[in-house]
């Protein structure tokens, strides 16, 4: 009898031993599997497309030149307008406005806040020089002066179209908003002319095309995948026009005109 309890410990103990061996190899198995599989899903990417990709280097943005008056000499026949004050500046020279609008892009280069841009602009201005039925001293190209009264008034008007690559470098240390400088020069094309109040009669006309060199500052906000941008603009272009026999008195011209006030500023909206 003892001899066979002998036998069975031992043959009993191998069964449960190997019993326990199975099932460890099991529960490792099964271990090993979730880890390949999590590990897999690790291991796999999320493949970037190819806007994500453009997004991290160039972006697009849309905007208004917001209606100012400045300083500098605006190319009128009339003088220079170099007052402080719109009022002052109203009781002088007359009403003034001027409105634009534009699009562009910047380029990212590096990671050191540098950017090449480039930007579309059109922008409009104009100034009455006298209402209706009023007489003013012009300054012909003789030399005389000339009491002038046109019964339809007088009012200049330009448009410009300007086309302006640069650089702009942007402090991109901030999260959430980015200030910037830019330097751009520019190829405009122009249209100047002096009409009549109701814009239905033209006393002279001209058109050209000049370069520029100016600057602008502002603040990109971020917001997402948008970004506004409120922006300051400085140095307008000049045009020099000539036009022939300007109110009966000789062929005008003007060298030192500025196309639109020299200090501007704009809103942008700029995206992808």
């Amino acid at each position: 009898m003892k001899n066979s309890l002998f036998l069975v410990i031992p043959i009993l103990f191998f069964f449960f031993s190997t019993s326990i061996s199975a099932q460890s190899q099991s529960e490792k198995r099964t271990s090993d599997n979730v880890i390949v599989k999590i590990d897999s899903t690790k291991i796999v990417p999320k493949a970037e497309s190819k806007a994500d990709k453009l997004r991290k280097i160039a972006s697009i943005h849309f905007g208004v030149i917001l209606p100012t008056w400045g300083s500098g000499d605006m190319g009128t026949c009339a003088g220079a307008p170099r007052i402080l004050t719109y009022s002052q500046y109203k009781a002088e020279y007359g009403k003034v406005s001027s409105f634009g609008y534009g699009f562009g892009a910047d380029i990212k280069v590096g990671d050191k806040g540098l950017f090449i841009t480039f930007d579309a602009e059109n922008i409009s201005y104009s100034q009455e020089i006298f209402d209706l039925a009023k007489t003013f001293r012009y300054g012909a190209p003789d030399g005389m002066a000339y009491d002038v009264t046109l019964p339809l008034g007088l009012k200049y008007t330009t448009s410009t179209v300007g086309l302006r690559p640069g650089i702009k470098y942007a402090y991109t240390k901030y999260e959430k908003f980015h200030p910037w400088l830019a330097l751009n020069y520019g190829l405009y094309l122009w249209n100047v002319q002096y009409i009549s109040m109701e814009k239905n009669h033209i006393y002279g006309k001209d058109n050209g095309t000049s370069t520029r060199l100016s600057w602008g500052m502002g603040v990109d906000f971020l917001f997402g995948g948008i970004t506004l941008t409120p922006y300051m603009d400085a140095n307008a272009p000049i045009a020099n026009y000539s036009m022939e026999n300007l109110f009966e008195h000789g062929d005008y011209n003007r060298f030192d005109g500025h196309l639109y006030p020299g200090l501007r500023f704009g809103l942008r909206v700029g995206g992808f």
